[in-house]
């Protein structure tokens, strides 16, 4: 009869009728806290701890967490269930978390032009001379999806009065100290805790700023005890320090001592902590977010090992059905109406775009996608580094306030590269092409742009851009001066080479299409000389140079470089008035096209073409054609020019075959293609 007692009572703890062992009742249990680690991604298994905890009715009083786990943490203390902070870790797109900032698809048409002609190109400015940005990441993103889940969450007093109370910590470089992050914005103080230093630009906030808690405090178990928690279960996902030898590279050297310097604070932490929960991560590293789920599976896993030592903190069902009741209260609804608009940071140009933006919001219920398109669109401008947004409180109305955090290093702003052109191994070409971008010069919306190309190739060029009117109307005064060498072989002869030298000056008035189009009409005059090198059979061509110009160019493809989805189209007819080696008087007209459209996650079709035509029997060789590639790194076609006209058309496939290390890496593509 024993035996039948022993397996009824087993059958009951089972089916949740009866409490686990140990379950205390809602008065004789202790002040629980949960201090989760920073890790990167290896900070998701943080969910599946919680959702061990739930499942088996162990309750949390408060919440403390660094990087990683401060965000986890945070979603746990707005009153987020485990299972809804699972569903929402395994449902977001870490591709677009991590992707380029801004998108491309929403960058103004001159922004995408500088994407365009500076295809991963490094990018620094000017103000208070040559500085970087301060981090390679602005995690933009992160920051939107942080305002969104937080927004019921604005403004507090203290995080005391989130469901769950909450601390997390970031470390100050103005003080060189930690700082515990416990009152004001949610949202900031999220993203404050994951600023990886030089991954993630900093967040700057009363005169500090602010980068990633885990460097002082990585797992902080002395913030959850300073917070009244008489009891501490810690999620670490550090793990040891690796004894095995390692490269003596200064690289590696940096990163061991970092490493050093964070196991050196989570050991001081972890003889504080009651119940170190510890998952088990071989084999899956800190850029690993596509491994959620296994992630996730591996912070479940190390709870329930220590099954034993948590379920003594356990609440009989009545108790954890009163305290989820508790917490549950205190979540706050979504939704509000702004009635007013309040703005944080930004100089005056920036402060007058956002505000013009975003008046349409005022007055009516806050939909929050509609508001994150027209954030994006504000950053496509190119000023912004990154934007949050959560509800504030003023007169007892309920308004928007928005921070601005403007790129500290410009305008100006320099974008440069280095373009090696190996195809012809006896001439290999070696440029730095430059760009100088001025904002609001002289105007608003106004643009100075100075391009400066050294090397095999110089190339001095110009142009003032000035909006008309409602600023779609626009003219452009321009002005080059180009030296360059070009190989020439027509139908595969092998005839040598030429030298051009071109001086000129064009006025064009245009009217751009909302972010992806653009029409131009121009005039241009100059003197231009075509001239042989060496033993080349080219003819000297020496005179003026004029025409006018039409051009309509329309963009709306997903990246600069290699686009998994969308069309570009560019057409340019122009007039010629005068140019060296032809009669006066003759048009050319030269059109290119591609299409990308995506066959499944990892792969994509593309199709592309060029025309142009001369109108005349034998174009001076100046003003022949030449076709544009539709990859921005090129497909191996010949880019001199083809000749009076020609016709192009090819077909290609791309497959997506590996990932580099998320956030710093994009994906890795196998080509084939056919022209």
């Amino acid at each position: 009869m024993r035996h039948w007692r022993c397996f009824l009572v087993g059958v009951l703890v089972a089916a949740g009728l009866m409490p686990p062992v140990g379950a205390l009742g809602a008065e004789e249990r202790p002040r629980l806290g949960l201090a989760l680690s920073g890790g990167a991604a290896l900070g998701l298994a943080h969910v599946g701890a919680l959702v061990w905890l739930e499942e088996n009715r162990v309750p949390v009083d408060c919440v403390a967490g660094a990087s990683m786990g401060g965000l986890v943490g945070g979603l746990y203390a707005m009153g987020m269930p485990a299972d809804e902070i699972r569903r929402l870790v395994l449902d977001l797109d870490w591709d677009e978390i991590f992707g380029p900032w801004p998108p491309f698809r929403v960058l103004t048409f001159r922004r995408k032009q500088d994407a365009v002609d500076f295809p991963g190109g490094s990018r620094f400015g000017l103000r208070h001379g040559i500085r970087w940005p301060s981090g390679l990441d602005p995690a933009q993103p992160v920051n939107l999806l942080l305002s969104r889940l937080a927004l019921p969450y604005s403004p507090l007093r203290s995080f005391d009065d989130l469901p769950i109370p909450f601390r997390c910590v970031a470390v100050d470089l103005v003080r060189g100290e930690r700082v515990v992050l416990g009152e004001g914005s949610l949202a900031m103080a999220l993203r404050a805790t994951m600023a990886v230093p030089g991954l993630y630009t900093p967040v700057e906030s009363e005169g500090r700023v602010l980068v990633d808690g885990g460097l002082l405090d990585n797992l902080p178990v002395d913030v959850a005890r300073g917070m009244g928690a008489e009891v501490v279960i810690a999620v670490d996902v550090t793990g040891p320090l690796s004894e095995s030898q390692f490269a003596r590279s200064p690289l590696e050297i940096l990163n061991r001592s970092v490493d050093v310097v964070l196991h050196q604070s989570v050991r001081a932490n972890r003889e504080r902590a009651n119940v170190i929960i510890e998952p088990k991560l071989e084999g899956l590293g800190a850029e690993d977010y596509e491994a959620a789920a296994a992630l996730i599976d591996a912070g479940y896993e190390a709870a329930a090992a220590r099954a034993a030592e948590l379920r003594r903190y356990a609440l009989k069902a009545p108790e954890w059905k009163a305290h989820l009741a508790q917490r549950r209260a205190r979540r706050r609804a979504d939704g509000f109406t702004p009635r007013f608009l309040q703005l944080a940071g930004g100089c005056v140009a920036t402060c007058r775009a956002v505000t013009e933006n975003l008046r349409p919001f005022i007055g009516r219920p806050l939909n929050v996608s509609e508001l994150e398109t027209a954030l994006m669109a504000l950053a496509g401008q190119g000023r912004i580094e990154g934007l949050l947004y959560e509800k504030a409180e003023t007169g007892g109305e309920e308004g928007l306030m928005i921070f601005i955090q403007e790129k500290d290093y410009g305008p100006p702003f320099i974008h440069a590269l280095i373009d090696v052109n190996g195809a012809d191994t006896d001439a290999v070409q070696f440029n730095v092409p430059m760009r100088l971008s001025m904002l609001d010069f002289q105007g608003s919306g106004a643009e100075l742009r100075a391009d400066v190309t050294l090397g095999s190739r110089t190339r001095l060029a110009g142009e003032y851009y000035h909006p008309l009117g409602g600023r779609q109307w626009f003219v452009a005064p321009q002005a080059l001066y180009l030296r360059e060498a070009t190989p020439w072989s027509p139908l595969g002869s092998s005839t040598g080479a030429y030298s051009t030298r071109e001086l000129g000056m064009g006025l064009d008035i245009g009217r751009t299409y909302g972010r992806a189009s653009e029409l131009r009409l121009g005039v241009w005059g100059g003197h231009l000389r075509v001239s042989p090198r060496g033993e080349s059979t080219v003819p000297l061509q020496d005179g003026a140079h004029s025409f006018l110009s039409a051009r309509w160019t329309t963009d709306i493809q997903d990246s600069a470089v290699i686009p998994t989805r969308g069309t570009r189209f560019h057409v340019d007819g122009r007039w010629y008035f005068h140019t060296p080696g032809a009669a006066p008087g003759f048009p050319a007209l030269q059109a290119d096209v591609s299409r990308f459209s995506p066959l499944g996650p990892h792969e994509t079709l593309f199709l592309f073409g060029s025309v142009g035509v001369t109108f005349t029997a034998t174009a001076p060789l100046a003003s022949r054609l030449e076709t544009i590639s539709p990859l921005r790194l090129g497909l191996g076609l010949d880019t001199q020019p083809f000749g009076s006209h020609h016709l192009l058309g090819g077909i290609g496939y791309l497959r997506g075959i590996s990932r580099l290390p998320a956030p710093v890496g994009r994906t890795v593509y196998l080509g084939v293609w056919y022209a």
